[in-house]
């Protein structure tokens, strides 16, 4: 996966990337991504940037360079994506070299069907199998047709159709663990239907993976558009304290406990009376433990309007309450990886301590309005 801005360069990628093509990642960094694909022009860059971002989205074949200048046929799926003020794209590649061999040699065998494992039948209009190879025979039993049925029920169907329509048809159906693609042609003046079948159940997979992978980016996204709102909302509260100043024996016990759950996962409980410090307390702890990288991200329980505290804590789904516009991402998914300070934790509802004690012990959640689980740590 690569990251490319608008002028082309490549600002970010994965671990893969450079195990694949044999760069280090300072050396990708200090690339164009036209200098990677081989049949991407630089003087074509803008024309075909302003393409994707017309587009939103575009996928294509192409052979991508590796350091020691071999190419590679590449399935590239490109995504436009705007983030903080400037547009990025993100590439998917699929390395289909071996696909591709596949499908020559499907292609080549199709010259000799009786040799070519894929099935390869002829049907006539009236139902009548007129040919059918002996890819087709196996697959056909482990469907368990009849001898004299071609397809299952559902498949048969499409025959009467493809003579009314005239035109080919693809379609897919599942035997077993298997996924086909099932293609008719209809040879209309002679009054039959070619039907050719290829397994494509690792590309299905392939296709699903990518999905689910483009999905967590836009999780990803997602996460940290709401985590970046919530950080400017807080360098935009004034503290008083820029860190702990004392030397009193009182003092340094409590810093000393600071530093000892610092370095645990442990939940912590801050007691103490009002502006004793506890907030600057809490940002202690995390600065000092190995979540200080991410947020800490503070709720003041006892300012939250009572109907509002779960929303607020959880978040809630489009449409869980009036007023509910969009999706919200609560507190403690926003914390995840990070802290989160519940000040004046006193003052929530009892109907809520269930809801916070899973949460605390369990490390998930449900939004308002939504049944999925949500896994969180912090």
């Amino acid at each position: 996966m690569f990251w490319v801005d608008s002028e082309a360069r490549i600002v970010g990628f994965n671990e893969a990337a450079c195990r694949w093509f044999g760069y280090a990642g300072d050396e990708l960094l200090s690339m164009k991504i036209y200098q990677i694909d081989g049949e991407l022009l630089a003087d074509n860059w803008s024309e075909d940037w302003t393409d994707l971002k017309r587009r939103k989205a575009l996928s294509f074949r192409t052979r991508y360079r590796t350091k020691d200048d071999r190419m590679v046929l590449v399935e590239v799926s490109s995504s436009y994506i705007e983030y903080e003020g400037h547009g990025y794209s993100c590439l998917f590649v699929r390395d289909i070299s071996e696909h591709q061999l596949a499908v020559d040699e499907i292609e080549s065998l199709a010259k000799f069907p009786d040799e070519n494992p894929n099935p390869i039948m002829r049907i006539a209009k009236t139902g009548e199998i007129i040919y059918a190879n002996h890819g087709s025979t196996a697959l056909r039993r482990t469907w368990g047709c009849a001898d004299d049925c071609f397809l299952p029920d559902e498949l048969q169907s499409q025959i009467s159709h493809i003579f009314e329509s005239q035109k080919s048809k693809e379609v897919e159906a599942i035997c077993g663990e298997q996924i086909f693609s099932v293609l008719f042609i209809p040879i209309i003046d002679q009054g039959y239907v070619n039907i050719y079948a290829s397994d494509i159940t690792e590309r299905k997979h392939a296709e699903e993976a990518l999905r689910e992978a483009l999905s967590e980016v836009q999780q990803l996204k997602n996460r940290l558009q709401a985590e970046n709102i919530y950080l400017q909302q807080e360098l935009k509260v004034e503290h008083n304290f820029e860190q702990i100043i004392g030397n009193s024996e009182a003092l340094k016990r409590v810093l000393k406990k600071v530093q000892q759950v610092a370095e645990t996962d442990a939940t912590v409980l801050i007691l103490g009376e009002t502006g004793t410090g506890k907030e600057l307390l809490a940002r202690a702890v995390h600065n000092l433990s190995a979540r200080k990288e991410r947020a800490l991200v503070k709720v003041n329980c006892a300012a939250l309007p009572v109907n509002l505290i779960e929303s607020e804590l959880f978040g809630h789904e489009k449409g869980a309450f009036t007023g509910a516009l969009g999706r919200k991402i609560g507190r403690f998914e926003l914390a995840d990886g990070g802290t989160i300070f519940l000040d004046e934790i006193g003052d929530l509802p009892l109907e809520l301590q269930s809801k916070l004690l899973r949460v605390l012990q369990e490390g998930e959640f449900e939004r308002l309005g939504s049944s999925k689980t949500i896994k969180v740590e912090v």
